[in-house]
């Protein structure tokens, strides 16, 4: 009985590797064919490919219209999507090229989204499908240089093709690639659960390996072994950036560690926040941004192309802080709202007195939020939850981002809410002189009762007063959680001294939370499910669609994370 279990183990194992879910997806989930950026607009070509499998290949190119085009020939890149990805994969960075007037090229690889086949090869074959698409380019005598941006097993495949066709290429960039396919699957086969004693699981390991191996070889017609992009790397002198998330945990960093140790030619690392799939940063894309402009626009055509490096952020006063993070806007409230692929990408800025909702790359603002008007917000891991009352007749505005920053965006608007609060302490003549005794003072003795805190609080004028008015409201009994320094635990602790907490730009405070009994329970209605459609839960301006599309690949919600709010199903990974 437990080697029949342990055999059906290693036959998902074997699937898992070669025969992935395929991303379910519309052709209208790429947008709209033509796409106005403001200054030019750009059209998307659908079209068909055969391989020398004789396979087809599902594929699409992004590039300006010609009267918007300013040379006949530009540079492109090639986005090669990882396994269980398709196409759409390549949506993120649509703009950020075409802003520098580099087309984009994205297609399915064989047995992948809409392609033709039944196993994928993770690099071995689908160097046959980037031959495939570099030949159609070329043949078309509209390209100049061609890049490859490749994801996981796209890297992997970037990285064995530019080692043998390096006169074909510029540059690549390889985003958490694995080092060897052997090592990687001696690796996954470690974290399945097989119910043997220590002793015999390392030979049960390699039994199954050997096992998975020949099942491949007859299935797929491809050796693991033979998938080896480290050998690559030690022969390939393109200019290359290796991205690795820090706690990616299905293809370890020590793997692109280990390429990037070995790669011959011109090399960059970077280790960003979250996890394999995660968004990554805005420090990321603008660090691709320099290197391609660098690598992949022809010197003697950047006054016609871009004439500096393109910034996702940083671009106007409103970034120049720390405080900007690059956020992928949720459909959240009311699946029947139209959403675009390519409009969802959003900065978030938190500033002194709100916290700003700007478009990427031209910063203009969507939307704003002042921290008098704000109501709840809170975050999980990878997910951003935001609720505020833009005017006193209009219904309450709710969003929810996705972002690896999260936690970091609470933490921003936490420390922006404290300032505000001791700025209008001091200009009351509150004995408050910074943040820090702020918090020492609300952080270190929240655990007395409301009573305590008031009367030893500095800035409270009638101490009396303030126990009245304590003891007039249900006793306060704070929660574990709210013993954490963040807004929620400020607004619980300080209420209890303070009418008001949060100061608006008007020079008043206004109540932020009116009662804790119903305000505590709104938080966790909002928290474990998800509130009922407002009659605008959206800035309409956050709505400007080019595309009557839904939001088909929105990042999932983790079951365990503190709120669950309905999200679409997440319809294929980038693994």
């Amino acid at each position: 009985l437990v080697s029949r279990t342990s055999m059906e183990i290693y036959s998902q194992a074997c699937d898992m590797f070669i025969k992935p879910p395929r991303a379910d997806y519309v052709v209208e989930d790429l947008g709209a064919p033509l796409i106005n950026l403001g200054f030019r607009t750009i059209a998307r070509q659908d079209l068909e490919l055969k391989n020398p499998r004789g396979l087809t290949l599902s594929c699409s190119h992004f590039q300006p219209i010609e009267p918007d085009r300013p040379l006949k020939q530009l540079p492109c890149i090639i986005y090669l999507h990882g396994s269980g990805g398709c196409r759409l994969d390549s949506l993120d960075i649509v703009e950020l090229m075409l802003r520098q007037n580099i087309t984009l090229f994205c297609f399915d690889f064989t047995a992948s989204g809409h392609s033709e086949g039944e196993y994928i090869s993770l690099g071995y074959y689908e160097r046959e499908d980037v031959a495939t698409v570099i030949s159609y380019l070329q043949s078309t005598l509209r390209i100049s240089r061609i890049g490859l941006w490749g994801r996981s097993m796209g890297a992997a495949t970037a990285l064995m093709y530019a080692a043998e066709h390096q006169d074909q290429l510029s540059c690549l960039i390889l985003d958490s690639p694995f080092a060897s396919l052997k090592v990687l699957a001696k690796e996954v086969a470690h974290t399945l659960e097989i119910n043997l004693p220590k002793i015999f699981l390392s030979g049960m390991i390699q039994l199954g390996l050997n096992l998975i191996r020949k099942s491949i070889i007859k299935k797929a017609g491809f050796d693991i072994r033979k998938v080896e992009p480290v050998d690559y790397a030690q022969i390939c002198e393109l200019p290359v950036i290796f991205v690795h998330a820090e706690q990616d945990t299905l293809i370890l960093p020590h793997h692109s560690e280990t390429l990037y140790e070995k790669y011959r030619g011109e090399k960059l690392r970077l280790l960003v926040k979250g996890g394999h799939n995660s968004l990554r940063p805005t420090t990321f894309f603008n660090k691709v941004s320099a290197f391609l402009y660098h690598h992949l626009l022809p010197e003697q055509d950047r006054e016609y192309l871009v004439s500096r490096p393109l910034q996702i952020s940083g671009n106007s006063d409103w970034t120049q802080g720390d405080h900007v993070f690059l956020c992928k806007l949720v459909p959240f409230g009311d699946e029947n709202l139209n959403w675009s692929w390519l409009n969802n990408n959003i900065l978030l800025s938190v500033v002194s007195d709100g916290i700003r909702i700007l478009r990427t790359f031209s910063e203009t603002l969507l939307s704003e939020c002042k921290f008098s008007t704000l109501k709840n917000y809170t975050s999980n891991q990878d997910h951003f939850y935001l609720k505020w009352k833009p005017r006193p007749e209009e219904a309450d505005c709710v969003l929810l981002f996705y972002t690896v920053q999260a936690q970091e965006i609470v933490r921003a608007i936490d420390e922006a809410i404290a300032e505000a609060i001791v700025e209008k302490l001091r200009r009351d003549g509150k004995l408050v002189r910074s943040v820090g005794a702020l918090y020492q003072i609300i952080g270190l003795e929240k655990k007395k009762s409301s009573a305590e805190l008031t009367q030893g609080a500095p800035w409270v004028a009638s101490p009396n007063m303030a126990k009245k008015r304590s003891e007039n409201r249900k006793s306060t009994r704070l929660k574990p959680r709210d013993l954490l320094p963040d807004a929620k635990g400020i607004a619980l602790s300080v209420r209890s001294s303070l009418d008001n907490i949060v100061y608006n730009g008007g020079g008043d405070l206004v109540n932020l939370l009116d009662d804790e009994e119903e305000e505590e329970e709104d938080i966790e209605d909002a928290l474990n499910s998800p509130p009922p459609p407002p009659s605008s839960p959206v800035p309409p301006s956050l709505l400007n669609s080019s595309s009557s599309s839904s939001y088909r690949n929105s990042p999932q919600v983790s079951r365990s994370s503190t709120f669950s709010p309905s999200i679409p199903k997440n319809r294929g990974s980038k693994r």
